[in-house]
């Protein structure tokens, strides 16, 4: 299972092409990452390289729940480790640059019932 195109997950990838611009990084990254089997095709051709056949690839939607944008905000700097190595980069105003522009991008995410912010996975299987 990976992430599937950056414009269907733009909870997840928002945040990182922030901190990516401000450090002067492409985004998404060339090369291995999280992004790098992002597409349908792409992710196929790895398993079958790899000796699988009969390689499906399903797309599934999926969403990311918190109960605040304050428990968004922690998720992000305790759990996204891309994201963290991107903003260590940063000077300490750029950081501060960088959160607040995050904050930003997630408002448009929060609902009644807190942040619900879509997101979009490529499931693959194969026979070994």
């Amino acid at each position: 299972m990976v992430f599937s195109a950056v414009e269907k997950n733009r909870f997840r990838a928002g945040p990182q092409a922030i901190a990516s611009r401000l450090a002067g990084r492409p985004f998404p990254e060339p090369g291995p990452g999280q992004w790098a089997l992002n597409d349908p095709a792409t992710l196929a051709d790895a398993l079958q390289q790899a000796g699988f056949r009969d390689v499906e690839v399903r797309a599934v939607p999926f969403v990311y729940r918190f109960p605040s944008l304050a428990d968004t905000l922690r998720n992000l700097k305790d759990a996204q480790p891309p994201l963290t190595r991107l903003l260590d980069q940063l000077s300490d105003a750029d950081r501060a640059v960088a959160w607040a522009e995050i904050e930003r991008s997630l408002r448009p995410f929060l609902t009644e019932e807190g942040l619900a912010g879509p997101a979009e996975a490529l499931v693959a299987a194969g026979v070994a």
